[in-house]
């Protein structure tokens, strides 16, 4: 009733709510006296005035019940209770009459209930008024109304009390109740503030103003090794080890001065996990008036994170002193993170990388072509491994070995790669090496087949020049002897070029190959270098394509065949080489393979020499691994194939018996769609193409020199013929106008072909230059086309394919 009648304390503070009800009491209080002033015999106007208050102070009330209006209500209460106590004094017998009792009843009330900043005002203009009424009575004692009666003054001094008793007693009740109120808040806040701390899993602690412990929670007491309830009301002394409690002394001291917080890293030993990393933060806790009244605390076991963050330093340590390239590239190809490596190859620092796109890094050109295409792939969720030969700012041309690996977020989707770069430049040129030690291999044990074949078509060549002497009066029997002196020349070109095209050295590269076609070539040579008891035979039956290295696939023919006549050298034999077309619909298919669905190549070279128990097949592969005696073999040839085959995306596998010899199958992925490839269109005509021009040639072979002098001048050329290219040069200069075109050797004393091409063509850089050679690991094709040269030309050549080449150039030209 009283609560609804004053407001309760959640809406109204303790001094709001007593003056609620002090109002709502003093208001029933005037009404309740229209009656007992009538008793008494008090006339109409004391009972008006009496309405009157009543009615203001129900006024009061209801304005008081608004928060907002409280301040102004309060001190309008104030003006009214000061005119109350006049009118009281100047009517019920003055300083001996009620209004004194009064006054210093509301005086005592104000002491009680209101704030400090309104108390000391309110009660000076109580007191003012009090004064100013003495003094008013002490000097004009006739204003006052005395009473008429002893029982009026009785009664009126016994209300007047009656009314102080009821209002300090309201005014005590709602005191009461708000000590009673604020214990019970205390309490519940104790309560959830140790449910609290019981509740975080994290040491926690709270301190009063003389840094005792006021609460802890059981993972405090856990990192202590006390039992919460001997910690209460200890000091850190009584807890730590000295060392600790003299820092944690030294803080809390701090925070309680300053009023600053504190956050730190602090190692403390566990009594049974050991040492612990724990992130301690203290805080000052503060009373409604902001003064400090004691400090808070949690501590954090950090030590996880801690190891964490310590093996991410290793990691960082491992990944910065890695002599590989690694890297972080985010959607957009722009570099996130990269490590000292990959500073180094491409000449620049932290700031010059981060944030730059690998196009800008590696040249747009370099990266459309050859990068992108493989970081598309990554970012599909595909680890990409592919080498390439690529050019670094700061470590110049090298060959490298390249890795992507996606990294996906938490819903698996790619956010960025790890881009993984090794420089495998040493290892390729030890590759080159091996390569040519096992071609230096291969071309010895052919040497005495090819010696032998040489040396019949030489046989040949001489027979018929020597036939031709004989018959020099027939023409028809000189003719035909001349005829078989051609192929017999022709047999003897193709097989030396079949030995350079075994024995040539350039960088690999995969193009359109037809298989069947560098079968047939590479069997020609091994036909005319092995012994003739051992036979060979063909099922050569596709036409397809692969992507391959056209000398590297000769290489593997030639190894294989090399080994399969050399396991038949003590009995005769057959070496049996097929190809065939395959498709593979299950990886499956193949036993021990791991080959995408699609169209093959299966390539099979068999033998029926001695063959090979399993202990040896298990090691064939291996490189420097040979069968064979000390000084014979490298062990390098089948280690090769295997890289080889490998490289070519493609698979070996080898079927042997002791005693019934070995079979070799190599599976290629064919181009399914290989395009058109123009066909090499043939002579016209049979008859040598001629001319009126101006020709220079230069060659060192006499034979040479003159037989083509008289070819051209046979053609109707106009020929200048030099020994030497210094000879050629001195008189080019002389009249560099003269001369139409320049057809020139490539190995030369005092100046070789490609140096005279040069020095030509600085002078006259629009003049044709025909380059000729036997052999020569100076220059090739490629780098004859960029110095300038028209054409490039193997001997031995043909009079008709010479002189058409000429006159081809020539055309061209005009």
């Amino acid at each position: 009733m009283i609560t609804r009648i004053a407001g309760s304390l959640d809406d109204f503070t303790l001094e709001h709510q007593c003056f609620n009800g002090m109002c709502f009491l003093t208001a029933i209080i005037f009404f309740i006296s229209i009656p007992i002033n009538y008793c008494i015999g008090l006339g109409l106007a004391v009972n008006l005035y009496t309405f009157l208050f009543g009615c203001l102070f129900c006024l009061f009330y209801s304005l008081s019940r608004l928060k907002g209006l409280f301040s102004l209500t309060y001190w309008l209460v104030l003006f009214c209770s000061c005119l109350i106590i006049t009118v009281l004094w100047f009517y019920t017998g003055g300083i001996s009459g009620p209004a004194t009792i009064i006054a210093l009843m509301i005086i005592a009330v104000i002491n009680l209930i209101v704030s400090e900043g309104r108390r000391l005002l309110s009660i000076s203009i109580l007191s003012l008024t009090l004064g100013f009424l003495y003094r008013v009575e002490y000097a004009r004692p006739d204003l006052v109304f005395s009473y008429k009666n002893h029982k009026a003054m009785f009664i009126d001094l016994y209300i007047s009390f009656l009314i102080a008793v009821l209002i300090i007693s309201f005014v005590i009740h709602f005191i009461m109740q708000h000590f009673r109120s604020e214990r019970k808040k205390a309490k519940e806040s104790e309560e959830k503030l140790k449910a609290i701390l019981d509740n975080i899993p994290d040491p926690a602690w709270l301190k009063d103003i003389d840094s005792k412990f006021i609460k802890v929670n059981q993972p405090f007491s856990d990192v202590c090794g006390m039992p919460a309830k001997e910690i209460t009301d200890k000091t850190v002394i009584d807890v730590w080890p000295r060392d600790l409690a003299e820092l944690f002394e030294k803080e809390d001291a701090g925070i309680l001065k300053t009023g600053n917080s504190i956050c730190r890293e602090q190692v403390i030993s566990h009594p049974e996990r050991g040492k612990r990393w724990y992130e301690v933060i203290k805080k000052p806790t503060l009373s409604k008036s902001g003064r400090i009244t004691g400090i808070v605390g949690t501590a954090r076991d950090i030590t996880a994170r801690y190891e964490y963050e310590d093996r991410l330093r290793k990691y960082e340590r491992i990944v910065g002193t890695s002599m590989d390239q690694m890297a972080l590239v985010n959607t957009a190809y722009r570099y996130e993170a990269a490590n000292e490596a990959c500073f180094k190859a491409h000449a620049c620092n932290e700031n010059d990388l981060a944030g730059h796109t690998m196009a800008e890094i590696y040249g747009r050109h370099c990266f459309e072509t050859r990068i992108q295409p493989h970081v598309e792939k990554a970012f599909h969720g595909e680890a990409v491994n592919f080498q390439e030969e690529i050019l670094f700012k700061g470590t110049g041309r090298r060959n490298v070995d390249i890795s992507y690996f996606p990294h996906k977020n938490d819903e698996g989707i790619t956010t960025s790669i790890v881009m993984h770069i090794k420089d495998i430049t040493g290892q390729k040129q030890m590759e080159r090496q091996l390569i040519r030690s096992q071609r230096m291999e291969a071309m010895g044990t052919l040497a005495g087949g090819i010696a032998h074949d040489f040396n019949n078509i030489l046989s040949g060549i001489l027979g018929y020049a020597q036939l031709g002497q004989l018959h020099i009066d027939d023409p028809a029997k000189v003719n035909r002897h001349l005829n078989n002196i051609i192929k017999g020349s022709q047999r003897a070109g193709e097989l030396v070029k079949q030995i350079l095209t075994f024995s040539r050295q350039h960088e690999y590269e995969k193009q359109p190959l037809k298989l069947s076609v560098v079968i047939k070539e590479a069997l020609k040579l091994i036909r005319a270098s092995i012994p003739a008891f051992i036979d060979i035979k063909t099922d050569i039956r596709s036409t397809s394509d692969i992507l391959a290295d056209p000398t590297q696939i000769h290489q593997i023919i030639m190894n294989l065949c090399t080994n399969a006549y050399q396991a038949m050298l003590e009995t005769k034999g057959i070496i049996t080489v097929s190809l065939k077309d395959i498709r593979i619909d299950d990886p499956g298919d193949v036993q021990e393979a791991d080959l995408m669905p699609g169209l093959y190549l299966l390539l099979k070279v068999e033998d029926t020499g001695r063959g090979m128990d399993e202990q040896t097949m298990a090691k064939i592969f291996e490189p420097y691994f040979t069968t064979k005696e000390m000084g014979k073999g490298t062990g390098l040839g089948l280690a090769m194939v295997h890289g080889i085959v490998k490289e070519h995306d493609g698979f070996i596998r080898v079927e042997s018996e002791a005693g019934k010899g070995s079979c070799f199958s190599l599976y290629f992925p064919a181009i399914e769609n290989p395009g058109d490839q123009d066909d090499i269109p043939e002579p016209d005509n049979a008859f040598l193409s001629k001319g009126t021009e101006k020709i220079m040639i230069v060659d060192d072979d006499e034979s040479i020199l003159f037989s083509t002098q008289e070819l051209l001048e046979d053609c109707g050329y106009q020929v200048l013929a030099f020994a030497n290219g210094r000879q050629a040069f001195d008189e080019f200069k002389k009249t560099p106008d003269l001369f139409d075109l320049v057809l020139t050797d490539m190995t030369m004393p005092e100046m070789t072909g490609d140096q005279l091409a040069q020095k030509i063509l600085e002078i006259k850089p629009d003049l044709p230059v025909i380059l000729c050679t036997g052999y020569s690991d100076r220059v090739s094709e490629e780098r004859a086309k960029q110095i300038g040269i028209k054409k490039f030309v193997q001997k031995p050549y043909i009079s008709l394919d010479l002189t058409s080449l000429i006159r081809e150039v020539l055309d061209t030209v005009v």
